[in-house]
């Protein structure tokens, strides 16, 4: 069982830090998902 006072508080918001590391992650996830779809519709693509 974890002591919950020594865990950090989370308040829901997010740091401008992490607002844009999620936003880069999830750019990145959304350019490979495209890559992807486009060598399944077109196997002569090449993503560069």
């Amino acid at each position: 069982m974890t002591d919950s006072s020594k865990q950090p508080r989370r308040d829901g918001n997010l740091s401008n830090e992490q607002v844009a590391l999620l936003v880069e992650q999830f750019t990145g996830q959304t350019n490979r998902i495209a890559d992807i779809t486009a060598m399944l519709i077109n196997p002569e693509y090449s993503a560069e």
